[in-house]
């Protein structure tokens, strides 16, 4: 198992606009990590960031918290004070210390990977919670992603 894929329906985005992954992540051990943003782009008041442009102005919580919308991201979680990867493929993610990957494509699509199988459930139940749709299980047979882009 690498992981899992969703797509959030338009009506999930507005009912939580910016915040849904607080809960998407509810549960899952990640306070302490340090957060790698490798690339994103943001909509807020009409404009469009490129989301590590925008953490440099404010902290990851806070722009989970706020109204903005994430066109696409992709996030790594690595363990505080911890060597960071460049990921490229899901055997570079493998080979490193990230313990979460999150890549958001299109503001709809959500694929998550992950090394600790006991967050299967939390995390299935948090995109059920938000209304996801086609949520599936990543796979080595079912995933069909060879490289960690947007």
């Amino acid at each position: 198992m690498r992981g899992i894929e969703f797509e959030l329906p338009s009506s999930a985005i507005s009912k939580y606009p910016g915040c849904y992954l607080t809960i998407l992540l509810k549960n899952v051990p990640l306070d302490k990590n340090q957060v790698v943003v490798s690339d994103g782009t943001v909509y807020k008041q009409k404009e469009y960031f490129q989301l590590s442009d925008f953490i440099v102005k404010k902290q990851l919580r806070d722009i989970l918290f706020s109204e903005v919308l994430l066109l696409s991201a992709i996030l790594q979680f690595y363990p505080e004070n911890s060597m960071v990867s460049e990921i490229n493929t899901y055997e570079d993610f493998l080979a490193s210390n990230c313990k979460l990957m999150l890549i958001i494509t299109d503001c709809y699509f959500i694929e998550i990977y992950f090394k600790d199988s006991g967050w299967l459930l939390t995390l299935l139940k948090n995109a059920e919670n938000l209304g996801a749709i086609s949520i599936s299980i990543k796979t080595d047979i079912t995933d069909g992603r060879n490289e960690m882009y947007v």
